[in-house]
């Protein structure tokens, strides 16, 4: 798989595992455009976002200690993100366990918003598999943080070139019940809107995004930029 796919994406497409569509689910989407358009194909950053019933990712970390094997199975909102090594990670962070300020190093981050109320969701989840979320009622905003229930973690770094990957990278993934995210929005995933963002090769950080934002000022607090939703099998 490369990574030289500079087209700006015109929706944030997410797989339906529960669908009998051809487009695979766990589709690997690239992630190259920075704030001001410019493209950075040597990140080697990918994302996909997909639904399924229960996380599937080996070696998850849960953060509650609910087994999911011996819980009834529900839809979940997995997030799956890559990137090139090296990576600098915030300091003593730990896979599944809810962490602040995880965008002072390298992290990778995806957003979901209503857009009738303007009320949205941050995530992020940095290489190591930490996570952070926090609702928004306006543009910065900040409502409260949001520490899901029943979320799963997981994430490795592979050194050697595998045959889907051209480069060495790191990967993490967080699945979150779609439930309680549609509670908080208070609407169907396919009435959002969405972006993808990345942080990646800090100190000298550079601000990767799905929607084109436009700006010097990295800023990815604009919900009225972000794409619609697309799901796979699912009308919009």
């Amino acid at each position: 798989m490369g990574f030289s796919n500079d087209t700006p994406v015109q929706a944030i497409h997410i797989g339906d595992c529960s669908s009998r569509t051809t487009d695979p689910a766990v589709k690997f989407r690239t992630l190259t455009l920075d704030t001001d358009g410019n493209c950075h194909p040597s990140l080697a950053a990918e994302y996909a976002l997909f639904i399924e019933q229960r996380p599937s990712a080996l070696g998850f970390q849960p953060t509650n200690e609910e087994h999911p094997l011996n819980a009834n199975p529900e839809p979940h909102l997995t997030f799956r993100f890559r990137a090139a090594l090296p990576f600098e990670a915030s300091p003593d962070t730990q896979c599944g366990v809810f962490t602040a300020n995880l965008w002072q190093r390298d992290c990778s981050e995806f957003f979901l918003c209503n857009p009738a109320t303007g009320r949205y969701l941050e995530f992020n989840l940095n290489p190591h598999g930490a996570w952070w979320s926090a609702s928004f009622n306006a543009p910065r905003i900040h409502h409260r943080d949001e520490p899901f229930e029943k979320v799963h973690c997981s994430a490795a770094s592979i050194s050697e070139k595998k045959s889907d990957c051209n480069v060495a990278t790191w990967s993490a993934t967080i699945s979150i019940p779609l439930k309680a995210l549609e509670s908080i929005l208070e609407t169907s995933i396919t009435n959002l809107t969405a972006n993808v963002t990345a942080i990646l090769s800090s100190p000298n950080q550079t601000f990767l995004t799905a929607a084109p934002l436009g700006g010097e000022e990295p800023d990815f607090h604009r919900p009225t930029d972000w794409l619609p939703i697309r799901v796979s099998g699912r009308p919009s």
